[in-house]
């Protein structure tokens, strides 16, 4: 029992350290290197699904994917791990440095080999909630995303609007993440593929790339 207490007391330490980096700007999180004797255990784990029962264990179970179990570490942090080999390739595409942008949910620290990464939590939006925030709409967001790499989609039209969505920074940093780690649009035409931190949109799902999706779901 003793054991066990000092465990926690460990962890709560950790954590209330990751809480402070994620009330700092997107801008200044970087991966850090981990040092939580609860997570460090989770990388020990060889199984995917002892790893998964691990972190049911310790962690409030969020809910899961097809390749991912999430779960709630604190107030301000979220856990996902891997259950299967398109996990890890997910978290692994999730934790790159070129893939951390003022757009996205910034890793804050990983497993070296991609079986858990640690996200801000995030509050779930809705299409309007998007409209609300960005000022246009989550179809005309898309349509114009979808034009400017010429993807030919039925449900995305080019939207009457396209010009003004384009010349809005969240849209350069969209697409510029997009362009730079050839990110497949079909993953990102789900409104559940975004979230809100301190009432700012932010893709929070973004770890299926063309690469990914050839070589694992093709």
């Amino acid at each position: 029992i003793n054991r066990y207490i000092t465990i926690m007391s460990l962890l709560y330490k950790q954590i209330n350290h990751f809480n402070k980096l994620a009330q700092l700007s997107i801008s200044s999180l970087e991966i850090v290197k981990n040092s939580d004797p609860i997570l460090e255990e989770l990388s020990k784990i060889r199984e995917f699904e002892d790893r998964v029962k691990f972190a049911d264990d310790h962690f409030e179970r969020l809910g899961e994917g097809s390749s991912r179990t999430v779960f709630q570490m604190s107030d301000q942090l979220v856990l996902k791990v891997a259950h299967n080999d398109k996990g890890i390739a997910q978290n692994s595409a999730e934790m790159l440095p070129g893939a951390q942008r003022p757009c996205t949910n910034n890793v804050i620290v990983a497993d070296a080999k991609g079986k858990w990464i640690v996200v801000r939590n995030n509050e779930k939006i809705t299409k309007d909630d998007f409209e609300k925030i960005m000022g246009y709409s989550f179809k005309d967001f898309m349509g114009t995303l979808f034009s400017k790499f010429n993807n030919e989609s039925d449900d995305w039209p080019l939207p009457k609007n396209h010009s003004e969505v384009e010349k809005s920074e969240f849209f350069k940093s969209i697409a510029s993440l997009v362009f730079d780690n050839d990110l497949l649009l079909g993953d990102l035409d789900k409104i559940d593929s975004w979230g809100e931190i301190d009432g700012k949109i932010v893709l929070r799902d973004f770890g299926f790339n063309k690469k990914i999706h050839k070589s694992m779901y093709s």
